[in-house]
């Protein structure tokens, strides 16, 4: 892919630009007048977002770490091509019009910055099918097209091999130096339902390996999942945390495709560290905690950078006032899955707030250089009500003890009843009606009471659920003994379409969007929103920088028919809103309701931002460097093909592509953030650029290369009429793929 270079300039050919000859004048502004357009309008964009000087030194430092990449792959072309003694006409960074004051000329080749960063060129003479510079390339010794089958092969293959040895020496010199970040392979959430769910697998527990990849971090076990063929299962070796190789659990697992996921899962997610947001998130939210939240409220305010050391023990609290006197806060224990004995145990986070939950708690952080420690006093958190009580649906997944108590896929639970150890009887049902005794059976709160139950009944530890069958004509009666092991267990819905579960009972069933009834005196009801009406779009309203301003609305999500279970997650836990928009049956009009706290159902999780927890992958000498970065090159490498290969058959849905702007946004985050992840990044995208630049596809080094292959194979070239066809067929493939990523992008970001 080369344009014709301009021979004629009057430049001195061992001039560089000093003079201003080549500063911009009026024709040039002319001619590129849509271009400079395009950048006015996006620095004016950027401005607006409140952008300054340290965004636009990310943004360069963005640009000029992905430019180099160019530039490596184009001095590969370059500098064998010249040791080929082939003439270079031009050298170019990006494509379009060069940047005044950023071409010059040197010999016989034209070298520039172009304004288009989105690749580059290396122009030889009789290089293309037609030289119109030089219509005497055909006898000219210095011409590409006259060199030997295997110069030119080595020519075609030089930038390839420069990215590759380019991200080997970011892999090699990031393991020698700081080392690289790597998420632990460890579990916190497990999507219900899931492969994970129905194994079953345990939050906190270590994963040991997953497929052929041993002693794994998460990016690697989501590599292994994601590049999974249909059909395929894995090893997978799994273990609580200090327990000895001869006791660890080993199953095999077959990621899961659902028809609305974009590529297979297993269904878990990886923990947090017990540190809030950093200092360099000041620039986009106010707060390091959710503005919603119980913890926005907190006494003093947490700040950015905070790291949580301790809390309110749970062992020696007694009355709800006891969770708040400092006498009563423990240091959290040491997380036993920290190869270095120095990061405190979220888990052991998570278990005491959730014994905790519906109480005032302190937290003691540290706080700054000096790590002195702080109290904060944060109230409890409760659960968002709308006013709306959905549809109970089918069950979706069973595993212990429902499956042994007879439970199957597809039951309808209708009643739910327990005894207390005072011998009484709590009943849920459906539809109550006159029956003043029975409680309202909500799908989304179920789980929540039955957890209450549980904790209050040491004795009775049976629920008895009636469902209703498609083959039964009567309600079918099972009694399943209740399993307190799940209790701390961190079970969320994470797919569109993930079902309700109850850990104590080993079942999930789908919560539908049908409005089963709407509270009397809700915003809801005075909306105009009834029993029976379908909620099919959803919009969630998040909040500006500042925790004052109003939020703004999101993006519209479809939904499908159970897709509510996922929704209920999100509008309790995840976000940073309290006020949603839907729409029901298919029609136009917005329903906007504001979330009340509900005080009769308390929360564990009281808005903590915390940031993902990482171990660091660092070399001990260089040779341990060198093999670890050979050995992440090879890998990388082999993953790009097998994600090709699943987006082929289908096993990889389109969107997990990535456009220019997905790239440059990942560029951009990780330049502000950590210049060792960034250069990690680059080594990345290097290795992923030289195995897309040498796929099979005309007008790409690798289609070149099949040519040279067929020249050599048969001793002369193809056709020029079969060289045309299949250049233009390659450039159309490309320019569509191109607007196509283009588009993801445009979706990802903007839709």
């Amino acid at each position: 892919m080369a344009d014709h270079v301009n021979r004629n300039d009057n430049i001195d050919p061992d001039h560089r630009f000093s003079g201003s000859e080549h500063l911009p004048d009026r024709s040039w502004l002319v001619r590129n007048g849509p271009i400079l357009l395009i950048f006015v309008a996006l620095f004016a964009y950027l401005q607006a977002q409140g952008w300054d000087l340290y965004d636009y030194w990310n943004l360069f430092k963005a640009i000029a770490g992905l430019g180099f990449i160019i530039f490596v792959h184009e001095l590969g072309h370059f500098a064998v091509a010249k040791w080929c003694d082939v003439e270079v006409t031009a050298f170019s960074i990006g494509f379009g019009p060069p940047i005044p004051g950023c071409v010059f000329q040197k010999g016989e080749t034209r070298y520039m910055i172009a304004v288009i960063p989105l690749g580059g060129y290396v122009k030889m003479v009789g290089e293309g099918e037609e030289d119109e510079e030089n219509p005497e390339a055909d006898d000219n010794p210095r011409s590409f097209k006259n060199k030997p089958v295997g110069q030119r092969m080595w020519i075609i293959s030089a930038g390839v091999i420069m990215n590759i040895i380019f991200g080997l020496l970011c892999f090699v010199f990031v393991y020698m130096t700081r080392g690289a970040q790597r998420m632990p392979a460890v579990i916190d959430i497990i999507d219900p339902g899931s492969v994970a769910w129905e194994i079953p697998l345990r939050s906190g527990s270590v994963i040991h390996q997953i497929g052929t990849e041993k002693s794994p971090y998460f990016n690697d076990l989501r590599s292994e999942v994601m590049t999974s063929r249909e059909g395929e299962k894995l090893i997978f070796v799994y273990s609580e945390p200090e327990t000895p190789e001869e006791n660890w659990s080993r199953v095999e697992v077959e990621p899961r495709k659902d028809p609305d996921e974009s590529r297979p899962l297993i269904g878990i997610a990886p923990p947090p560290m017990l540190k809030l947001l950093p200092k360099r998130e000041q620039r986009s939210r106010e707060l390091p905690v959710l503005y919603q939240s119980a913890a926005a409220r907190a006494e003093p305010p947490f700040e950015f950078d905070d790291r949580i050391v301790a809390t309110s023990d749970p062992e020696k609290v007694g009355t709800a006032e006891d969770a708040a006197r400092p006498e009563f806060v423990t240091t959290l224990p040491i997380d036993p899955r920290d190869p270095e004995g120095k990061k405190y145990d979220y888990f052991a986070f998570r278990r005491r707030m959730i014994q905790l939950a519906g109480k005032k708690v302190i937290i003691r952080v540290e706080r700054g250089d000096d790590a002195r420690q702080v109290d904060i006093t944060v109230p409890p958190a409760f659960r968002w009500r709308y006013g709306l009580r959905m549809q109970m649906g089918a069950v979706q997944a069973i595993r212990q003890p429902a499956r042994k108590a007879g439970v199957q896929i597809g039951d309808r639970i209708e009643e739910v009843s327990v005894s207390t150890d005072e011998g009484r009887t709590i009943r849920w049902l459906l539809d109550p009606g006159n029956d003043t005794d029975a409680k309202v059976l909500d799908p989304e709160r179920l789980p929540f009471e039955l957890e209450q139950w549980a904790l209050n009944n040491r004795q009775s530890r049976e629920v008895t659920i009636r469902v209703r069958r498609d083959d039964e004509k009567e309600l079918v009666a099972i009694t399943i003994p209740w399993d307190d092991r799940w209790r701390f267990d961190h079970q969320r819905p994470i797919r569109a379409q993930s079902p309700q579960p109850i850990p104590g009972l080993g079942l999930a069933y789908a919560i539908k969007t049908t409005i089963a009834a709407v509270e009397p005196g809700s915003q809801a009801a005075k909306q105009g929103l009834k029993a029976g009406d379908i909620v099919t779009e959803i919009q969630y309203f998040v909040p500006e920088k500042n925790a004052a301003d109003p939020p703004k609305p999101g993006r519209w999500r479809t939904l499908k028919e159970n897709s509510w279970a996922r929704v209920s997650s999100v509008i309790s836990n995840d976000l940073d809103f309290h006020k949603i928009g839907i729409r029901v049956n298919g029609e136009e009009k917005a329903y906007i309701l504001e979330g009340e706290e509900d005080r009769t159902w308390p929360v564990p999780e009281r808005g903590f931002l915390l940031i993902p927890d990482y171990r660091l992958e660092k070399a001990e000498n260089f040779g341990q460097a060198l093999s670890m970065g050979i050995e992440s090159t090879v890998g990388f490498i082999v993953q790009i093909y097998q994600v090709i290969y699943n987006l082929f058959t289908g096993r990889l849905a389109v969107d997990n592509l990535g456009g220019p702007g997905t790239i440059g946004a990942a560029a951009f985050s990780l330049a502000g953030e950590n210049i060792y992840q960034f250069i990690l990044f680059l080594g990345i995208i290097s290795v992923n650029l030289a195995v897309v630049n040498f796929l099979p596809i005309p007008v790409l080094d690798g289609g070149h290369m099949v040519f040279l292959i067929y020249e050599k194979i048969r001793g002369k070239p193809a056709s020029a009429e079969v060289r045309v066809a299949a250049t233009y067929l390659g450039l159309a493939f490309i320019v569509c793929l191109m607007l196509f990523v283009l588009y993801l992008d445009w979706d990802r970001f903007f839709g």
